[in-house]
């Protein structure tokens, strides 16, 4: 009868470890510079102010923060050798 007893305390204790896993710590991408191929966006914030709002007079708007994207990325179509120039007398 004792050894009916026994076997659930084995099967208990082989299911009671847990395989422990080894993180690896990330590593950031490198950051490529291609502001020598590429204009970067300009961004312009805007504080705005309590306002109800224009298509519903029931709703009213709390002051926040508004983020317009003035000017988006675009290509530089400059030739390689007038965008090294712009590049190196930036660094002068």
């Amino acid at each position: 009868m004792k050894t009916f007893h026994l076997i659930p305390l084995l099967f208990l204790t082989a299911c009671s470890t847990t395989p422990k896993l080894a993180l690896q710590p990330q590593q950031p991408p490198p950051t490529a510079d291609n502001s020598a191929v590429r204009y970067p966006e300009i961004v312009n914030v805007y504080h705005v102010g309590r306002y109800v709002d224009p298509n519903d007079g029931l709703v009213m708007h709390e002051q926040h923060v508004v983020y317009r994207v003035e000017e988006n990325t675009r290509w530089d179509l400059r030739p390689a050798n007038a965008a090294e120039r712009v590049l190196a007398s930036s660094m002068n």
